[in-house]
């Protein structure tokens, strides 16, 4: 019987795991990025809708960075209340 190429050897990282992680293990920026992603989506929707897709680029960028500041202080607010931090 032929043993297996992985036998003994250590197991494979779950990548699901480390691509999608609790609030308090994200690094820096995660949320800025995520707003913005989503700001520019529906922004260039709005833009395309308007006939103006300069004007929606704009505004979803602006309209996500300030989700994503938002949303990168209420992660600190959370991560730091449950280290009982003020």
């Amino acid at each position: 019987m032929r043993a297996s190429k992985n036998e003994g050897s250590t197991p494979k990282r779950n990548r699901v795991s480390e691509r999608y992680r609790a609030p308090e293990q994200q690094a820096k920026g995660a949320g800025l990025a995520v707003g913005m992603g989503s700001g520019l989506a529906v922004g260039v929707a709005f833009g395309f809708a308007l006939d103006n897709i300069g004007l929606g680029i704009a505004l979803g960028v602006a309209v996500g960075a300030g989700m994503g500041t938002a949303m990168e202080a209420a992660f600190k607010k959370k991560r730091d209340e449950g280290r009982g931090e003020d």
